[in-house]
């Protein structure tokens, strides 16, 4: 079976929850679903590793001449060619088929991606008059909220958590992972309640929102990017947009970037390289706004005539004083 994923195809031999990629067309990706765990090489002492609330290790990464080895404790193994353009993956017989793919998709292919040189942030985003908005937030700043807000009133959604840069002559383009868009229960009812969903993993109450006639659309193409907005979520009784000076926008940028082998230090100045780059191109702003439900029409609206005015105030952020929005009281 063959997906879409990132823009790549990746060839896979399980399914999916996803559209398969019809046309004739060589994979970008593979994976490979394996029977049991790999011995084919001596691992040496991980270099990343990730604890629980309670603890517990969740993730654990690793590397040897073969490629890399992330362990997902209780729920699997992934090795990962060095190029990224092979992965073979080990299900332990606990672990449901939503949490395998809740991984594969939105954790182990955006790293493999990083792997082929490609750049991947951690942000949401929807298409307005065929360019991209973007959103890049720490968890819990509503990220993926205000993206789906967007979506509930018609906007086609690009990206969730997972968006490919490409960098082009005379644009950035933006390119969505796949589509979906994962919600906590309050979130989902209140901006998409009519929305299809599924469970993301047995682990989380997060659901998954998927396209529907009538409800949430996604996007497929590329999108030049016009706007990436930095998320500061507060309750302050008004919202704020703000230029940043290069030196931020390059600080955000790496601090919401897939990052997977950092060390590696060829690559490492290769993605600070591009990332620099990047922060001189982009137009990236503060948003400050109250993360409540009942204000994010007023939100949505602020953020839209924002991307009606101001196209080179990031070019020189002292030149430019913050935009201040009022917020309703009555609500």
């Amino acid at each position: 079976m063959r997906y879409r994923i990132l823009g790549f195809v990746v060839e896979t031999d399980v399914v999916l929850d996803l559209d398969q990629v019809l046309e004739p067309v060589l994979p970008d990706v593979t994976f490979q679903q394996l029977t049991a765990e790999l011995r084919e090489a001596v691992v040496v002492f991980p270099f990343h590793t990730l604890k629980q609330t309670d603890g517990s290790y969740w993730q654990s990464w690793s590397k040897s001449e073969h490629g890399y080895r992330l362990q997902y404790f209780d729920h699997g193994v992934f090795w990962i060619s060095p190029d990224g353009r092979h992965i073979r993956g080990f299900l332990y017989p606990e672990t449901p088929a939503n949490t395998f793919q809740h991984i594969l998709l939105d954790q182990v292919l955006p790293y493999a991606a990083t792997l082929r040189g490609e750049r991947v942030l951690h942000a949401g985003g929807f298409v307005s008059d065929g360019q991209a908005v973007v959103f890049l937030g720490e968890g819990g700043q509503g990220k993926s909220t205000l993206t789906a807000s967007f979506g509930a009133v018609g906007y086609p959604l690009l990206a969730d958590d997972s968006l490919r840069l490409r960098v082009g002559a005379d644009a950035v383009w933006g390119i969505g992972s796949y589509p979906g868009v994962r919600l906590w229960e309050d979130s989902a009812d209140s901006v998409a309640p009519a929305q299809p969903w599924t469970p993301v993993a047995h682990y989380t109450e997060k659901r998954r929102l998927s396209a529907a006639p009538g409800g949430v659309s996604f996007y497929s193409d590329p999108a030049p990017i016009k706007r990436l907005y930095v998320l500061d979520a507060d309750t302050v009784g008004s919202m704020q947009i703000e230029p940043l000076t290069a030196n931020e926008r390059f600080i955000y940028l790496l601090r919401h970037s897939f990052r997977f082998d950092i060390t590696d230090r060829q690559r490492t100045q290769r993605e600070f390289e591009t990332l620099t780059q990047l922060a001189v191109r982009l137009p990236i702003y503060r948003l400050r706004y109250p993360r409540r439900y009942d204000f994010l029409p007023h939100v949505r609206q602020a953020i839209l005539d924002h991307l009606e005015t101001h196209d080179h105030d990031h070019l020189d952020p002292s030149r430019q004083s913050p935009s201040t929005h009022p917020l309703p009281t009555d609500h």
